[in-house]
């Protein structure tokens, strides 16, 4: 078995490094998820079973040599997702477990003496920032000082041809109208 310190195994490392360099689209069902992790352990050299039995009626999505791997789409019972890892860690074969999910889910970092990391999807999106081996250094703008008032140029844009007919709150506003508030498109809730 793999030893946990605060150095992870190359092994380990390798799965990590490939979970999070997954970018999926917004709307996959479950199984596209299972076919994009396994296209992605795939691609980056890792052998991996799918659906593999670690107990009796116990099958977690991907076993990477004693890494184990389970897919979750949409929003999980936090219980639930932890019975169900519990059960996956009781395994002798597995040593570690990833969670790979839409949304972000705080799990313990270990579950039954056994590792646990999660991958959420939509947090890997984002704006990608460049490596730093130092820390970013504060500047202070001129223009953003505190109580300092700026005159902003407004550059009025083009109105819209004749041709063109705009939903009546794109209007600008009339010196006879009031304007109420901001235009927004949130039910209320009850």
């Amino acid at each position: 078995m793999q030893s946990f310190g605060n150095e992870p195994t190359p092994q380990l490392q390798r799965i990590h490094d490939a979970l999070v360099s997954i970018r999926a689209p917004l709307s996959l069902a479950e199984v596209d998820l299972h076919a994009l992790v396994a296209q992605t352990l795939a691609s980056n050299g890792i052998d991996c079973l799918h659906e593999a039995k670690v107990a009796p009626r116990c099958r977690i999505d991907f076993l990477a040599g004693d890494v184990g791997i389970e897919v979750k789409r949409g929003k999980q019972s936090r219980d639930a997702l932890l019975r169900q890892l519990k059960r996956y860690a009781a395994s002798p074969m597995i040593s570690a477990v990833y969670v790979v999910t839409e949304r972000a889910i705080s799990l313990p970092d270990v579950i039954s003496g056994k590792m646990c990391r999660v991958v959420p999807l939509w947090a890997l999106w984002g704006v990608a920032m460049p490596d730093r081996t130092t820390p970013l250094e504060r500047t202070e703008s001129p223009h953003l000082a505190k109580g300092k008032h700026v005159e902003l140029d407004v550059i009025p844009l083009p109105a819209a041809p004749e041709s063109v007919v705009l939903p009546s709150y794109l209007d600008p506003p009339r010196a006879t109208q009031h304007a109420y508030g901001t235009l927004s498109y949130n039910r209320q809730r009850k």
